[in-house]
């Protein structure tokens, strides 16, 4: 399982667990991570939940990556203590049975 099979499979299996900090901190414990860097969670795997965008000198913008949106949206997203649920696209990466 790769790192986005394990955040698909833990949305879809945690409903209402589903909060940035909630997957983040599940997925170091999954990698292994000791605990003192579980408790002070960095940026270290935040592309994976965020959406990434540039903007150029001419002010047009573009995506630079992340997985928001694509494979997981929030919940409601006018709120940005929402959790996250899986888009169509993001179901695919569910892993069943490991």
């Amino acid at each position: 399982m790769n790192n986005l099979q394990f955040i698909a499979t833990y949305i879809n299996e945690n409903p209402g667990k589903t909060r940035y900090n909630e997957i983040i901190k599940n997925l170091m414990l999954w990698k292994g991570h000791p605990a003192e860097a579980i408790a002070n969670i960095g940026g270290q795997y935040s592309h994976y939940l965020s959406a990434g965008w540039f903007r150029d000198q001419h002010g047009k913008v573009y995506r630079t990556g992340g997985y928001k949106n694509i494979l997981w949206e929030k919940i409601d997203k006018k709120n940005r203590q929402s959790g996250f649920k899986l888009t169509t696209k993001g179901l695919a990466y569910v892993v069943k049975g490991e």
